[in-house]
């Protein structure tokens, strides 16, 4: 598969939110997805500005959908179909929001070879119908996790849209990793896996599970989203490869929220 190839999968992928997930809700001039059990989930409740009509009518649109809900703050996602950031900005400044781009973050699908799973202190684990008490006491203590996550989590495995991948270390888990297959195509988070444990080689003997598991299934494209320098050599090292794709940004009501604040603000 070419590059050009990859990069088009991947956009379709990010472009059309797993409906079994996500509810989605016409805006004018855009859309929303919404997942009203999750309110903090910045990833399960956003809105894209899809065409160049009135961008002053969608934000007022998606604010009145936002709160009818009881979700806060309203926040728009950059996905590959929306309207140029830099078209956007005006309007996003004079109704109070405040924007970045996530330009550490970069795009990367699996090139191969499929490698051997390496040898890992520990047990790992594939859950995919219900989380046990061990597992649930991991996502909602860790960084990433809460509550919010838990009902995520819970869904995703309740309609069989994913599977989740726990590393355990002394009987408990330590972490995890999240496999989403849609269509033909595999996207995979280490959000759940400690900054720590992934240059020591945690992380790629996770990855490397779900490679192998990608290869059973006989699907085209697996792609992940990296951010660190070693999150993105390790990947590289286990067959990954960069595509372009256009950086992520959001779109905050009223200022960013803490995990947003590490880098740089556009």
């Amino acid at each position: 598969m070419t590059v050009q190839q990859m990069q088009l999968k991947i956009e379709q992928y990010l472009t059309c939110a797993d409906r079994r997930l996500l509810d989605s809700f016409p805006l004018p001039g855009g859309r929303a997805r919404l997942f009203v059990a999750n309110p903090q989930s910045y990833l399960c409740n956003y809105a894209v500005v899809t065409e160049w009509l009135d961008a002053d009518e969608t934000i007022e649109a998606a604010e009145e959908e936002f709160a009818g809900r009881g979700i806060s703050p309203c926040r728009f996602y950059g996905a590959p179909d929306s309207v140029d950031l830099e078209a956007l900005r005006p309007a996003f400044l004079r109704h109070g929001y405040a924007v970045r781009t996530m330009y550490e973050v970069e795009t990367m699908a699996f090139e191969g070879p499929i490698p051997p799973a390496p040898v890992c202190e520990g047990e790992m684990r594939w859950v995919e119908d219900r989380l046990d008490e061990d597992q649930r006491r991991f996502v909602t203590e860790h960084p990433h996790g809460g509550e919010y996550s838990l009902k995520y989590l819970a869904r995703v495995l309740r309609l069989r849209a994913g599977k989740i991948l726990f590393a355990y270390r002394d009987g408990l888990p330590t972490a995890g990793l999240l496999y989403l297959p849609r269509g033909d195509t595999v996207m995979i988070t280490d959000e759940y896996t400690p900054l720590d444990y992934r240059p020591g080689g945690l992380g790629t003997a996770m990855i490397a599970q779900a490679v192998q598991l990608f290869g059973r299934q006989g699907m085209q494209l697996l792609f992940l989203q990296a951010s660190s320098p070693d999150g993105k050599r390790f990947c590289r090292e286990c067959g990954f490869v960069p595509v372009p794709i256009a950086p992520v940004w959001w779109a905050v009501k009223g200022g960013l929220p803490d995990w947003m604040t590490g880098g740089k603000d556009s």
